[in-house]
C-alpha cells in the first residue's frame, strides 16, 4: 500500500544491532543507524542541526556511531558521517593521546614546555606557562563538550579571566585541522624558537 507524500526506503542489508522498539513495539532504527540514513538524504546543515539536537538531549552514542559506521561500509552516509563526527568518534586514551599530541606539537613549532596537570587560581589546568601567565585547556574528542559541558567550560573560562590570566582551550582539530592559526595564537603569548629545534641550556 502506498501511502501520499511518503517515499519508501528499503535496506538491503540492516543488522539487528541497528534496530530498536518503539513504545508501541513498532520495529524501528536506532538513533545511530537512523542518523547514517539521514547524512545521505538530508543537506550537511540541516544534518548537522539534527545531530546537535540529538546531543542536546543527550542522545548521541559515539561508540554504537562508529560501529554502525563500520558495520556499514560503502555507504553515501558515511562520508558526511566523518566530516561532522570523525574528531569525536571514540579512540583509546583519547585525554592521554591529545595531551602527548599538544606537547610534541610545542616541540615541534619550537614553544617552550609548559607545567601540566597543575593547579591554578583554585582549578586544576592541562597546562601551565608560570612566567607568562598563560593557561592552555586541552579539550578531547568529546561531543558533549560542546553543549553538556558548556557551562562548566564557561565558568572555569571565568576564573582565568578573574586571575587575570590568558587562557586558550585547544583540540585535536586545531592542532591537525587548524595548524597555522593554532602557532599564531600561541606565538601571540609565548617565545618561540626555532621550529623543530629544542632550546639549548647556557
Amino acid at each position: 500500500m502506498r501511502l501520499s507524500g511518503v517515499t519508501v526506503h528499503s535496506a538491503r542489508h540492516l543488522s539487528a544491532l541497528d534496530l530498536r522498539r518503539s513504545e508501541d513495539a513498532l520495529p524501528i532504527t536506532a538513533l545511530h543507524r537512523t542518523l547514517l540514513d539521514l547524512a545521505e538524504t538530508l543537506s550537511f546543515g540541516r544534518f548537522e542541526a539534527i545531530v546537535e539536537a540529538a546531543d542536546r538531549r543527550e542522545l548521541l552514542d559515539m561508540a554504537a556511531i562508529a560501529a554502525c559506521m563500520e558495520r556499514n561500509p560503502g555507504r553515501r552516509g558515511l562520508k558526511p558521517m566523518t566530516l561532522l563526527l570523525g574528531d569525536y568518534l571514540p579512540v583509546e586514551s583519547a585525554e592521554e593521546g591529545i595531551e602527548r599530541a599538544f606537547q610534541r606539537f610545542l616541540a615541534e613549532e619550537g614553544f617552550p614546555a609548559a607545567q601540566t596537570n597543575v593547579l591554578v587560581a583554585g582549578q586544576k589546568v592541562d597546562c601551565f606557562w608560570p612566567e607568562h601567565r598563560f593557561v592552555v585547556e586541552l579539550d578531547s574528542r568529546d561531543f558533549h563538550s560542546r553543549w553538556k559541558d558548556a557551562e562548566r567550560d564557561r565558568a572555569r573560562d571565568g576564573t582565568m579571566v578573574r586571575a587575570r590570566l590568558q587562557h586558550l582551550r585547544v583540540t585535536n582539530r586545531r592542532m591537525t585541522r587548524e595548524r597555522g592559526e593554532l602557532v599564531a595564537d600561541l606565538a601571540a603569548v609565548l617565545p618561540r624558537i626555532r621550529p623543530g629545534r629544542a632550546p639549548t641550556s647556557a
